[in-house]
């Protein structure tokens, strides 16, 4: 989504630098930018109008996201591990009022955001606490929160739905399990993963691959 002289972490913050991104259900492109905001693009024609990950409601009418900090932007994310602030958000953005509502905040370093498959809470992963937290959005408990998972084997990143659960990425990480690839190939700094048709895509918050 840049020309040079982007595509380096000195031109991140004039640039621009999507993190998450999700197919809306009108085959646009919806993505989330550190730098830019939310925005969606359209395949054939390009960028439309429109902070680190997001979720988008199956009838494209919500769009959940995170924004992972207020003092630190996305290039100077190691100060922000380092000092484990709690000043990250979720945030719900609704396409037809136009409106932004915070739905959770006081979050250390939230990232990765998912809705369930039945759509009735999302998972929140707080990267600096190694622990992913949910919240409600609709049912009994709508605009409650509880902890998902806590004391995590590492740093979890983006969230993403698997064959039968969640798949975490974690960029820093005690190691339990390893997926090996037989042609050697060796992938570093795995921030996000999709599973489709037997296969699983990797992505990077910082090494250029898929």
């Amino acid at each position: 989504l840049g020309k040079p002289p982007c595509g380096n972490r000195e031109n991140e913050h004039t640039c621009g630098r999507p993190l998450g991104l999700r197919v809306g259900p009108n085959g646009t492109l919806i993505v989330a930018d550190a730098y830019q905001g939310i925005f969606e693009v359209n395949p054939i024609t390009g960028a439309m109008s429109f902070v680190n990950d997001l979720s988008v409601t199956s009838d494209g009418g919500k769009i959940y996201f995170t924004d992972s900090s207020s003092k630190w932007q996305r290039r100077d994310y190691p100060y922000l591990v380092m000092e484990a602030t709690d000043d990250g958000r979720l945030l719900e953005y609704d396409i037809v009022t136009k409106e932004v509502k915070v739905l959770m905040d006081g979050l250390r370093f939230p990232n990765g955001v998912q809705l369930s498959p039945a759509e009735d809470f999302l998972l929140v992963a707080e990267t600096t606490m190694a622990r992913i937290r949910r919240y409600y959005v609709s049912g009994l408990t709508k605009g409650g929160a509880d902890m998902f998972v806590e004391n995590m084997p590492g740093f979890p990143d983006n969230i993403r739905l698997s064959s039968g659960g969640y798949w975490v990425a974690m960029s820093a990480v005690r190691l339990k399990r390893s997926f090996h690839d037989p042609n050697g190939e060796v992938a570093t700094y795995i921030s996000e993963v999709h599973e489709h048709n037997g296969y699983l895509y990797m992505g990077s918050f910082r090494s250029p691959f898929i």
